[in-house]
């Protein structure tokens, strides 16, 4: 069962991350088309790329958690692999993220409803669309980590050993 919601929240997130650089791509091409082609400035697009990419960067942050694809130590995974120091390091990253995480839910909970009644110029959309993604995100994502904790994935760049 976990591993049925841990592969449908790897596939949603990537959809989800995928859509939103697509979005960004053609709104910024857009944008430079009408800016200096076309010589007619858009309102809307600066604010709507923004939102694109904040949506492509936390959307994508379950697969990275899932894949082993975050920033890490790569000098102590490399000293500890094969060790019995491995599992701790494991323990430690997992919880630092964890924590992270959590924090992540309860800050961007508090700052999506705090902006909720704001407007973005432009787009007239609430602001609160924007960053509802930062709580929804964390969620998933440790969703994505409890995954990666029972079946562990190494990234496939490895670099200079």
């Amino acid at each position: 069962m976990l591993d049925r919601v841990d592969r449908f929240v790897t596939g949603l997130s990537l959809t989800a991350a995928s859509l939103a650089l697509l979005a960004a791509f053609c709104i910024g091409a857009m944008q430079v088309l009408s800016r200096f082609v076309l010589e007619i400035p858009t309102t809307w697009s600066e604010s709507a790329l923004r939102v694109a990419l904040i949506w492509c960067v936390f959307a994508a942050m379950p697969v990275a958690i899932r894949r082993g694809a975050l920033l890490s130590v790569d000098f102590l995974d490399r000293k500890t692999r094969n060790t019995r120091y491995e599992v701790y390091l494991r323990g430690l990253v997992a919880f630092c993220t964890a924590a992270l995480l959590l924090v992540l839910v309860i800050a961007g909970y508090r700052i999506t409803s705090r902006l909720a009644f704001q407007s973005i110029p432009g787009l007239g959309i609430s602001v609160a669309w924007a960053y509802a993604v930062i709580p929804g995100a964390a969620l998933l994502s440790l969703v994505s980590l409890v995954g990666s904790i029972r079946r562990p994935e190494r990234p496939d760049v490895d670099i200079q050993q």
